[in-house]
């Protein structure tokens, strides 16, 4: 074992080219770090290839765009070559949208089947395009490994987006008291808006199209200062605050529910 090590060692050193068979873990122990690693490695993505940490970390072996043909995906990876075996790795860049359900063919191989969970294909209009996307074969089909975390949903009807992050109810909901309000977002899959989301959203209430931004006191979803209050914001201008004991019912206020993109 050490004499196969030693050997390794001794061609990369010097610069050769070496192939060397080995069964069973290599051991780097030289008492300095800087003997304790193999250097001289290219910048190299053949299949069969000794790759350096620049060329695995930059994940340029398993990333491929993806060209469409037909309603399948197509994928060239010079890093790999002969049949896929489970467990192979990619990350794609999605291309325009297709219809119905996504095969992907890597390198001209048979076209494998896109799953976003057992039994439920990825469809072709699931993402935008170019989003990055990690898939793993197992053997049968190809898993998409990072969900749907990354894709912004749609605003619900009658709500507008702030921005990318969310979105706003463009009038005051009735006055309520604070849990009241609460739950009466939480009932509709919506939320209290923070305070910075309305006062951000108050700042561009012209351009959104949004109503009453200024005049009345809104509920926030956010904790005062002092314990069991809240964040009450608006009345006088988008930069106005306040703070209101959460349990207070004899002055409820108004509020507005958003969304998480």
């Amino acid at each position: 074992m050490r004499h196969a090590t030693t050997l390794l060692l001794g061609l990369v050193s010097l610069g050769l080219p070496a192939q060397v068979l080995i069964d069973r873990p290599i051991e780097l122990v030289g008492t300095d770090p800087a003997q304790r690693q193999v250097l001289g490695l290219p910048l190299d993505t053949n299949a069969h290839a000794v790759m350096s940490t620049a060329t695995e970390q930059s994940g340029i072996h398993r990333s491929a765009a993806i060209t469409l043909t037909g309603s399948n995906w197509q994928a060239t990876l010079g890093s790999l070559s002969g049949v896929l075996s489970a467990g192979t790795s990619l990350v794609v860049t999605t291309p325009g949208a297709v219809e119905g359900p996504v095969e992907l063919v890597v390198n001209g191989q048979p076209a494998v089947p896109v799953v976003m969970a057992p039994g439920l294909p990825l469809m072709g209009d699931a993402y935008p395009q170019g989003t990055l996307l990690a898939v793993v074969y197992d053997g049968t089909v190809f898993q998409v490994m990072n969900g749907r975390a990354n894709v912004r949903r749609s605003c619900p009807d009658g709500m507008v987006a702030v921005n990318g992050e969310y979105c706003i109810e463009p009038n005051e909901r009735a006055a309520s008291t604070f849990f009241q309000a609460a739950l009466a977002c939480m009932s509709e899959d919506r939320r209290l808006c923070s305070w910075g989301e309305l006062v951000a959203a108050c700042l561009s209430a012209t351009q959104l199209g949004l109503n009453n931004m200024v005049g009345n006191w809104e509920w926030t979803r956010d904790s005062a200062n002092e314990d069991g209050n809240v964040r009450m914001v608006l009345q006088s201008s988008c930069q106005a605050a306040g703070t209101r004991v959460a349990t207070d019912t004899t002055l409820p206020i108004v509020s507005r529910c958003c969304y998480s993109r």
